[in-house]
């Protein structure tokens, strides 16, 4: 059917990823009509899984946080997800090339090191760590001793290894919200975006395969131009990308919206991942405390793979802040040590080496309009959603709850200036 210049609908969603999911849905609750579009043919941004022989291969190590949006708002959706809270068989920790076992005082700083750690995530340390980097924070509050441990805790939870871009306060919440459990989900994150994708389809969503290439905002419309046609909506959620991409596609006419984008300091990590037919012992879960380096089968706490098969996930923390440092061969030294003779056993190994972890983060010094929000003053009719937005968490939890959040108020806008029929596809 095809669509003409006129048809109106209330709200068009750009991005099928955790975060245009999620408002997708949010707006199609209140009951407006809504187009998801996407360019790419499968739905699920970096969120999919890909298969690997029998086994399931997340795109780098995913962990849902039990006490995150992500979690809040999956529930309020109805979608189930299995999972498990990793045991980390096979603990240890990495430094200075080789595998040190878990109670080894360097890698730890000892009973310093638990003890600062344990401080560290009271809620009182996150009031107090307000206006300071990380940086800052850890100079001041962290002994040297237990500093390894506590910065790998803190690399752990939020992906990002840079302390002087990154917000104190955001990131001791971040570790306090970990220490409340994580999973490994059974089927991969591919089990969420089923979930959603089938939530969204009974509520009405039409989700459409097109690239959109510009937003135009406006008081009453909004106008949303694809590669294969356009459509005049009442209201837009920019969920694709971070700010950088939200700006160009709407023409670069916000200045705010210019500001995030320039101010933004995305996180990215090296991920390898490797499928092994077999395991030598009961798990690997290594974690570096000299390198920015994490290395865990999530095959042994999760329903990934035949239970002889590992999926090891292996990352290194932004690793442009190591120039001197070898991502890959790091990493397959660490396998040599936790997995010998691993190279006989591969199925698949996958390199993503600039993998976009989140499209920035919170950041120091940053308050009020500093702060990327859903919506600019000077954009009428267009919110954004993303991992970047970061009000209400890190990763998917900043993405879900984004989301959320842009949907309903997309919602909003568009029932309350628009009128609008059930959605049909865009044309072909």
């Amino acid at each position: 059917v095809a669509m003409n210049e006129g048809l109106d609908v209330d709200v068009v969603v750009v991005g099928a990823g955790l975060a245009g999911l999620s408002a997708s849905i949010a707006a199609a609750r209140t009951g407006a009509s809504v187009v998801l579009v996407d360019a790419r043919d499968e739905i699920g941004g970096r969120a999919r899984s890909d298969r690997a022989g029998d086994a399931i291969v997340n795109h780098g190590p995913h962990a849902l946080y039990s006490a995150g949006e992500a979690t809040r708002l999956l529930r309020e959706y109805g979608v189930s997800v299995a999972g498990s809270m990793p045991l980390q068989r096979g603990f240890g920790w990495w430094r200075h090339g080789e595998r040190r076992r878990a109670l080894d005082r360097q890698a730890t700083g000892g009973l310093l090191g638990v003890t600062t750690l344990l401080h560290s995530m009271r809620r009182r340390c996150v009031d107090e760590a307000q206006g300071r980097s990380l940086r800052q924070w850890l100079d001041a509050e962290v002994p040297a001793d237990a500093r390894p441990l506590v910065e790998m805790m803190l690399r752990t939870t939020t992906y990002a290894a840079d302390p002087d871009h990154t917000d104190a306060a955001a990131a001791l919440a971040q570790l306090r919200r970990g220490a409340r459990g994580v999973r490994y989900l059974d089927g991969g994150w591919q089990r969420i975006v089923d979930g959603l994708v089938a939530v969204a389809l009974e509520l009405g969503v039409r989700i459409e395969h097109d690239r959109v290439v510009e937003v135009t905002a406006g008081d009453e419309a909004v106008r949303v131009t694809a590669s294969h046609n356009s459509i005049r909506a009442g209201a837009v959620v920019v969920a694709t990308g971070g700010p950088g991409h939200a700006h160009r596609l709407t023409g670069q006419r916000s200045e705010q919206l210019g500001m995030w984008a320039k101010r933004a300091r995305p996180v990215q990590a090296y991920c390898l991942e490797v499928v092994l037919a077999s395991r030598t012992g009961r798990g690997t879960a290594l974690y570096g405390t000299d390198v920015p380096l994490y290395l865990v089968d999530h095959a042994t706490d999760a329903r990934l793979a035949p239970d002889s098969q590992a999926v090891l996930h292996g990352l290194i923390y932004e690793p442009d802040l190591c120039p001197d440092l070898d991502p890959r061969a790091e990493l397959e030294t660490a396998l040599d040590a936790v997995e010998p003779g691993w190279r006989d056993r591969t199925i698949k190994i996958i390199e993503r080496r600039r993998m976009v972890v989140a499209h920035d983060r919170p950041q120091p010094h940053a308050s009020g309009a500093d702060t990327p929000q859903i919506a600019t003053a000077d954009l009428p009719g267009v919110w954004f959603a993303g991992d970047w937005i970061t009000a209400k968490g890190w990763l998917a939890d900043a993405a879900m709850s984004s989301g959320d959040d842009a949907g309903r108020a997309a919602a909003t806008r568009a029932t309350a200036t628009t009128a609008a029929p059930s959605p049909l596809p865009f044309c072909r």
